[in-house]
């Protein structure tokens, strides 16, 4: 299961792949790939978004991705 996450800890979108390979072309990384999903994520940011595509390898180390995970959490109650 891949997600894309804002920096604010919205999920916006999530997509089951077959293989890592997959997530940034399901969920619209590449450029030209998947418009509609940016139809939602653009909604979520009016004035523009940058996407960047987080390995599985790199999760757990990504500063951005923890701020937004935490994010989410307090959003929903969750503890890490």
């Amino acid at each position: 299961m891949a997600h894309a996450i804002s920096e604010d800890g919205v999920v916006l979108d999530s997509h089951w792949c077959s293989h890592e390979y997959f997530v940034s072309g399901d969920l619209g990384v590449e450029e030209g790939s998947r418009p509609d999903r940016h139809e939602t994520y653009a909604k979520h940011y009016p004035d523009g978004y940058e996407m960047e595509f987080v390995p599985s390898k790199m999760v757990e180390k990504h500063e951005g991705l923890a701020q937004a995970v935490k994010l989410y959490n307090e959003r929903h109650g969750e503890q890490k």
